[in-house]
């Protein structure tokens, strides 16, 4: 009985059958993948900073994602690795046209979570306008709270292109300045 069950056939495609015992393969890889993906981010969030575990924590699962979508495809659908290769190259340049800000955005994220330059609670300020304190990095955008309680939120490469003043970075203490508006004549305590 067991023999003809993992022999019977799904669905064809590409002239090739696939058969139950394809399935269950591709389902024990990704039951493997998800237990050493578990082992993995156990160990980072441990012993890894903040901004280093998240970036390695994206980049164990964008290489387990990788690798199952590759294990579908030539396992499973039989796909020739080398077309496969070839129809990837051709998607990649696609989308990297179509999305080139989005990836700039997400290269600078990464490059700002692993060399710190800033992290959650710098006090800075970007160019001339934006001041506060930042409360969120993502891999696409950073968050500034300003001093009047407003959300900014800054596209990382727009960090990476302008000026960055990180007045918390070797010192928790900041210096605030204040406009005070006195009126001429005013008679004031000595």
């Amino acid at each position: 009985a067991w023999g003809q069950i993992q022999d019977y056939t799904i669905f064809v495609f590409n002239n090739n059958g696939i058969q139950v015992l394809d399935v269950i393969g591709f389902l024990y890889d990704v039951i493997w993948a998800l237990i050493v993906q578990y082992i993995i981010i156990f160990f980072l969030k441990r012993r890894v900073n903040y901004g280093i575990g998240h970036l390695s924590i994206f980049i164990t699962d964008f290489i387990i994602a990788l690798y199952l979508i590759y294990d579908f495809a030539t396992n499973v659908l039989s796909l020739n690795a080398g077309n496969l290769a070839m129809f990837a190259s051709a998607f990649s340049i696609a989308i990297g046209f179509g999305m080139q800000s989005i990836i700039q955005n997400f290269v600078a994220g990464i490059i700002l979570l692993g060399d710190k330059t800033l992290q959650v609670g710098d006090r800075v300020k970007l160019g001339d306008k934006t001041e506060g304190d930042v409360v969120n990095i993502t891999y696409r955008t950073t968050t500034i709270k300003t001093d009047d309680n407003t959300l900014v939120v800054v596209p990382n490469s727009k960090i990476f292109l302008d000026t960055i003043e990180n007045q918390t970075k070797s010192d928790k203490k900041v210096r605030l300045k204040a406009l005070l508006l006195v009126e001429a004549g005013a008679n004031l305590p000595s």
